[in-house]
């Protein structure tokens, strides 16, 4: 049986370990709903709170698989780039900074989270995601352009 935490947003990373206990291969699911709504959360909960929330930085060093994603068609759309300008600059869609430098994810950590990560959601682990012999990969051109620039991840441009 395979287990899955989805929608989770502000649970503290401690709260989602026993959740690891679990079916075979407990996984999180992560989207990026604060993208979207970012601002309501900071006015709602506080800037301490949105720092953390989702606790997704927390959760992988507790050895805690996840894997991120758009959440469309509830929130957003299956634009990958909106997932992976939110995980890598840590910034709302109306340009508000909810994540400190610890909390934010480099091109590579985000697109491994959004591709290998989520691809055993699918029950496809090992068969996408992954830019690999025999992987099946439908995303690699268009994604080019986000290892163009080498800057500092404030400078990402999505």
């Amino acid at each position: 049986m395979r287990a899955l935490l989805q929608a989770a947003s502000s649970i503290p990373s401690s709260y989602a370990s026993p959740f690891l206990n679990l079916g075979e291969e407990p996984r999180i699911a992560v989207q990026n709903r604060m993208a979207f709504q970012g601002e309501f959360f900071v006015d709602r909960y506080g800037k301490e709170q949105a720092k953390r929330t989702p606790p997704i930085r927390g959760m992988l060093e507790l050895g805690e698989p996840i894997g991120a994603g758009t959440d469309a068609t509830r929130v957003s759309s299956y634009n990958p780039y909106l997932s992976l300008y939110w995980l890598i600059t840590g910034r709302t869609i109306g340009d508000l900074r909810l994540y400190p430098e610890e909390n934010r994810f480099d091109r590579g950590e985000a697109l491994k989270l959004y591709t290998i990560g989520s691809s055993w959601f699918s029950t496809e682990d090992g068969k996408k995601g992954a830019i690999a012999p025999g992987a099946t990969c439908r995303l690699g051109n268009s994604l080019r352009r986000l290892f163009l620039h080498s800057g500092r991840r404030d400078q990402t441009q999505a």
